[in-house]
């Protein structure tokens, strides 16, 4: 079977190629061309008349057609569905989730399927910017990758995936013969503070401040109404 996920501009495909005989993920990313985009809305603005380009509508018929990157990843797993991560306001990265015909269930970074991968070895400033790695061939599966730990759920079906009130978690609920609830943090905790940070010490600075804001309020004043005696 083939299992499709989309998200914004990305497909994912999960499929098995019967003449390698392998499983593999290919990855199609639709990308707009600036340039030809700029001249589109020219040849808009001109046929509806309008000068401002706030006022401009979109039109299939002129529009550019998309640049359209896929890459092709070998993928040793067999799976049964597939899942992206969404969060609150878009900003953390998009985990691709997989349950497993193993039973288990694994995230695959976005920055793995990326359709933008160069062949080099070595990635271009602008590349390393927006923290493109090279492309490999291979996908693999380390162990902290498996959302779901050392515990087996049987037979997921579906998935779905929600947003939570922190921008750095995603929800994910899974069913099938088993269910499975957890939270996943693909960019890590950067919302959070650590366990170990000095709350004390935290505290203890905000009160000096406002104690600072406080009489140097009140010096100030008193130093304005000295002038105006004077």
């Amino acid at each position: 079977p083939i299992h499709l996920a989309m998200s914004e501009n990305t497909v994912v495909m999960h499929y098995f190629n019967t003449k390698a005989n392998t499983y593999e993920i290919s990855v199609c990313e639709l990308f707009e061309d600036t340039k030809k985009a700029a001249k589109a809305d020219a040849a808009s603005a001109a046929i509806l008349g309008h000068g401002d380009d706030q006022n401009l509508v979109f039109n299939s018929q002129i529009a550019p057609v998309p640049i359209l990157l896929q890459k092709t990843f070998l993928f040793g797993h067999s799976i049964r569905s597939f899942g992206v991560t969404g969060t609150l306001r878009g900003i953390t990265t998009k985990l691709i989730l997989t349950s497993l015909t193993s039973h288990k269930i694994a995230g695959i970074g976005r920055h793995l399927l990326d359709a933008r991968r160069p062949q080099s070895e070595t990635p271009t400033k602008d590349q390393q910017a927006q923290g493109i790695i090279p492309y490999h061939p291979l996908i693999f599966v380390q162990n902290d990758a498996y959302i779901t730990y050392n515990k087996t759920v049987a037979h997921v079906t579906g998935m779905e995936t929600a947003d939570s009130f922190l921008e750095s978690t995603s929800l994910v609920l899974c069913w099938g013969t088993d269910m499975f609830f957890t939270r996943v943090n693909p960019s890590g905790t950067f919302d959070l503070l650590s366990a170990d940070f000095n709350k004390p010490f935290l505290a203890m600075t905000v009160t000096l401040v406002v104690v600072l804001l406080t009489v140097t309020n009140r010096w100030a004043s008193q130093k304005r109404l000295d002038v105006a005696w004077k």
